[in-house]
């Protein structure tokens, strides 16, 4: 019997490595400046049917019709969340072979005053997917400064939470804050993986 020889099929990406900047303002930015946001807050249908269940008397059959077409409700805002990051993880993997992001504490992120803002960005949910389907994942250390570097110059400068651009006071370079780190990050992650191969 002649043995079945099988073609393996290489993935084929358009373009070769990217960085990626995680935010609350905007969900993630690439280093080629594209933006996507996930924003799926509380419909007011949610919140009618919580105010009309904490009304209900605790055990009754009105109470827990309440409680169904809340959860229903949820059901229907988590199925818009998993949509559009499924969409942006199969852009994200299929455009790109190396993607580069920071390690980022994400619960920390939740303990603080963004906790609504990340659960509605489905943050956490993005990164998960990207370590289990991207091609090659390179983790940045969480404390890598990427807002406060310059990506053109290296110069380090203090950069704060509400300036959404960033202007090197060395060489006058100025970008959009996300944008200048999903930059910075490219080139550490790349950094890193050409000292892994040597």
């Amino acid at each position: 019997r002649k043995a079945s020889h099988r073609r393996v099929r290489h993935k084929v990406h358009p373009q070769e490595a990217v960085g990626i900047d995680f935010g609350i303002e905007t969900t993630l930015t690439t280093s080629d400046n594209e933006k996507f946001n996930i924003k799926e807050p509380a419909t007011k249908k949610l919140k009618i049917f919580s105010r009309r269940m904490d009304k209900r008397v605790k055990g009754s059959h009105n109470r827990f019709k309440m409680k169904c077409k809340r959860e229903a409700e949820y059901e229907k805002i988590n199925r818009k969340k998993k949509d559009q990051r499924n969409k942006i993880v199969s852009h994200l993997t299929k455009t790109y072979k190396t993607i580069c992001i920071q390690d980022e504490n994400v619960s920390g992120w939740q303990k603080r005053d963004y906790g609504k803002q990340v659960n509605n960005s489905s943050i956490g949910g993005i990164i998960s997917d990207l370590k289990n389907k991207s091609e090659t994942l390179i983790l940045v250390d969480r404390w890598y400064p990427s807002t406060q570097l310059c990506d053109v110059c290296g110069s380090r400068q203090e950069v704060k939470r509400e300036e959404r651009i960033f202007k090197c006071q060395s060489c006058g370079n100025i970008k959009d804050r996300d944008y200048h780190s999903a930059l910075n990050v490219l080139q550490e992650g790349l950094k890193q993986q050409s000292s892994m191969e040597y």
